[in-house]
C-alpha cells in the first residue's frame, strides 16, 4: 500500500506515556521510548529525511503488537 499511494503508514515513537502491553519498548537515537501508539497514515511530503531504522528483532516485536492490536 505504501508503494501505491502518496501516503505511508507510520508507528510513532514516544518517550512519554506509561508502559502497556501494546506499547513496545525501543531504544532509538540514544533515547528509550515506546512504539505502537497512535498508528496513522501521513503524507510522504511530511517526511523530511530518514532518521534510522529499528533492528529486525524490535521491528518483529512491533509488528506482532500491531497484529494483536488490530485483530482485537
Amino acid at each position: 500500500m505504501n508503494a501505491a499511494l502518496l501516503t505511508v503508514i507510520i508507528v510513532p515513537l514516544t518517550t512519554r506515556g506509561k508502559p502497556a502491553p501494546f506499547r513496545v519498548p525501543v531504544f532509538f537515537g540514544g533515547r528509550e521510548g515506546r512504539a505502537c501508539d497512535q498508528v496513522r497514515a501521513v503524507s510522504l511530503g511530511r517526511l523530511i529525511r530518514p532518521l534510522g531504522a529499528l533492528d529486525s528483532a524490535v521491528l518483529d516485536t512491533v509488528l506482532a503488537a500491531l497484529r494483536e492490536t488490530l485483530t482485537m
